[in-house]
């Protein structure tokens, strides 16, 4: 079970006043404090790493487990094996059912997709779902080192969260404009006759920015900006 779900589970308990069925009133409590700390620090030490991009190995370092350890006696960190092994995906697994639990009360979806490359190197696809209120989510990352990016592999990827979340759900799907992603929206929205098929206009502001910082006025700038970006990246 993920650390928020066990999190979740204990809080519920307590509300419901069920710790005491576990052991003793007093044991049961006890336990569950554990169980729940444990989580909940487990769970913020999961979003921290994310956040910074840490690797799980660094949770392990000699003076982060002192931090933790000495913050509360409680908790005794888990191994990067742990971490790598179970709870990053028993983590993403409890996200996803969140998710999509969410998702199947919305409508007038939207999809937003792109492909990059990771600092591995490798090539990855990210599926996103935009809600109608703006709210953005992280719905796919699908690895395709391996994989032609032709025009039905980026179908298949749309058609599958189409799929999942059922398609009369979406408003529109969106992304640039390159040949091989164009058609791939064209041939996914052909299926599916109720979802519009949008190019990005962020993308083309993009180049129009792009061309504009070529012109020799904006050299010194963006002379600077390449130094200090180099720098903190």
């Amino acid at each position: 079970m993920a650390p928020a779900a066990r999190v979740e589970e204990v809080e519920q308990k307590w509300k419901e006043g069920a710790t005491e069925g576990m052991l003793t009133a007093e044991q049961s409590r006890k336990k569950a404090k554990v169980v729940w700390t444990v989580g909940k620090v487990s769970t913020k030490l999961f979003e921290a790493s994310r956040a910074a991009r840490t690797p799980s190995p660094n949770c392990r370092l000699p003076p982060m487990e002192k931090l933790l350890t000495d913050a509360n006696s409680l908790y005794t960190p888990a191994s990067a094996t742990t971490l790598q092994d179970s709870h990053i995906p028993q983590q993403a697994t409890f996200v996803r059912e969140k998710q999509m639990v969410y998702l199947r009360t919305q409508e007038n979806l939207t999809i937003s997709f792109d492909g990059g490359t990771t600092r591995k190197p490798q090539s990855v696809y990210t599926m996103h779902v935009i809600t109608p209120d703006c709210r953005v989510l992280l719905y796919k990352g699908d690895q395709s080192s391996a994989i032609s990016h032709d025009a039905g592999y980026v179908k298949g990827l749309i058609c599958d969260v189409l799929d999942d979340l059922g398609a009369w759900r979406f408003a529109g799907v969106v992304s640039d404009n390159t040949g091989n992603v164009k058609k791939g929206r064209q041939e996914a929205t052909k299926l599916n006759p109720s979802v519009i098929n949008l190019q990005d206009s962020v993308h083309q502001l993009h180049n129009t920015c792009k061309d504009i910082a070529k012109l020799e006025t904006f050299d010194a700038v963006c002379s600077a900006l390449y130094k200090w970006h180099s720098y903190v990246y």
